[in-house]
């Protein structure tokens, strides 16, 4: 099993962002390898012609994972079905850490099984007092128009870093207790744009 991997979007015969992707793996390369070159994902980015296969054509999202180590990698494609997401819960979480994209996410999957998250419910996760991301997103709270993302994230995201980039979104501090002082909460990750996966006030995050 290759230790990291990358999602990315196939949507209208195009891989979506692609220079994010691989800013993040030559970066997650120097730290685990001290090795920065992409020239192999770039190939693979390159032979991959998305016309061949009618169903990329189409709006239908496609989830490419690409899945590397420091001179390999491989891909797959499957059909993206988006979760549906109705509701928030805060948790704190300070023992994660997950600055790279680790295939292995067990621990996010043993803080919802542990903590009985339903399949429509998705958890805030709170370290040392701020809010940070969900389990499988960044996050983005509006107010009276405006988007800010936390500054303490736990992995900075390819959508994240393009918003940002774009100034879409700000950063700023949240801390848990303010949560419930914003009008709503997006999900954004390379497969969801900011108002697809969007939550309501009122939140009842504890204080």
């Amino acid at each position: 099993m290759f230790p990291l991997f990358e999602t990315i979007l196939l949507q209208n015969s195009k891989l979506h962002n692609p220079e994010f992707h691989l800013e993040r793996i030559s970066s997650s390369r120097k730290k685990l390898w001290n090795k920065k070159d992409t020239a192999d994902i770039q190939k693979i980015f390159s032979e991959f012609d998305p016309k061949l296969v009618e169903n990329y054509q189409s709006e239908k999202k496609y989830k490419f994972k690409l899945s590397y180590d420091e001179k390999n990698a491989e891909y797959s494609v499957q059909l993206y079905k988006t979760r549906k997401i109705n509701r928030l819960i805060a948790l704190n979480a300070d023992e994660i850490e997950y600055s790279l994209k680790y295939t292995n996410r067990l621990f996010f999957e043993n803080l919802l099984f542990n903590n009985d998250i339903s399949i429509n419910t998705e958890l805030i996760i709170i370290q040392k007092g701020f809010a940070t991301d969900a389990t499988y997103a960044n996050l983005v709270f509006e107010l009276d128009g405006e988007f800010f993302t936390p500054t303490n994230y736990i992995l900075p995201g390819t959508k994240r870093a393009k918003y940002l980039k774009e100034k879409v979104i700000t950063e700023r501090e949240i801390r848990a207790g303010e949560i419930n002082n914003f009008e709503k909460i997006h999900l954004i990750n390379a497969m969801l744009n900011l108002g697809e996966i969007t939550i309501n006030s009122p939140f009842n995050i504890p204080k």
